[in-house]
């Protein structure tokens, strides 16, 4: 190895060292800055003090990649002690979203019916979502045997030379096809709320549509395609478009 290489590999080393350390002493300092901010917000919240504490939780839940469901559940609870029905439900629908429970939508939907909205009802797409949720990993589980047993099997079909049917080339397909969905499901299924008043719906993805609707705050909806600025929804048996800035996204 001659010198120029040499210091090459020891520089690059160094840059690498550099890197981990700044790396790993960001992470220290937003963990720690969050513990900080976690002790004020539960001091608001045990004085009653819910607008600061609510403030609080969001900054936190802003600076974290990784979904708490106590953090969620408090954040619901301050929106409803501070009489924002808007935040509460959008809180609400973040933890069943993530933590689902039947409870949730009854709560929910008891809001939504006192207030008059829609979309929190546990209706026949809203209940198979909730069974996704709830028991994807164990679904994913029982696909992945049935999945890798058809595969051996189709394996051995060809090593043997023996004739693979049509019918088990699509129940192969089908199955990875349903696995790939049941891994994306909360990419794939997004809700919207509508996040003001007056809210204008368009009976096609464009400002110039003839047909217009009008929608208020607190609404939700599931979101069934559209673009970088028209989401499109379901509503009165009918398709309608929403402009992406008018809502909020249920994560």
């Amino acid at each position: 190895m001659n010198f120029t290489t040499f210091m090459q590999t020891l520089l690059t080393k160094k840059i690498n060292y550099l890197f981990i350390y700044f790396l790993t002493f960001a992470q220290l300092a937003n963990s720690q800055s969050n513990e900080s901010l976690l002790f004020k917000a539960d001091s608001a919240l045990k004085i009653k003090n819910y607008a600061l504490a609510n403030k609080l939780y969001e900054k936190i839940l802003k600076n974290t990649d990784t979904k708490s469901e106590s953090l969620i559940h408090k954040l619901a609870l301050c929106n409803h002690k501070i009489s924002n029905n808007l935040g509460e439900l959008y809180y609400l629908s973040c933890a069943f979203k993530n933590f689902p429970n039947e409870k949730l939508i009854e709560k929910s939907n008891k809001l939504a019916s006192e207030i008059k909205v829609q979309g929190y009802e546990l209706n026949d797409f809203n209940f198979i979502l909730l069974l996704l949720k709830k028991y994807n990993i164990y679904i994913i589980s029982f696909l992945l045997i049935i999945s890798i047993y058809i595969t051996i099997v189709l394996i051995m079909k060809v090593y043997k030379k023996e004739y693979i049917s049509q019918q088990q080339k699509n129940l192969s397909l089908v199955l990875i096809l349903t696995i790939g969905i049941m891994i994306n499901a909360n990419k794939l299924f997004k809700d919207v709320i509508v996040k003001k008043n007056n809210v204008i719906l368009r009976s096609e993805p464009s400002a110039a549509a003839n047909e217009l609707l009008y929608i208020n705050q607190s609404n939700k909806f599931n979101v069934w395609g559209g673009n970088d600025i028209w989401l499109r929804i379901f509503i009165k048996n009918k398709f309608w478009y929403i402009k992406e800035s008018d809502v909020l996204y249920v994560q």
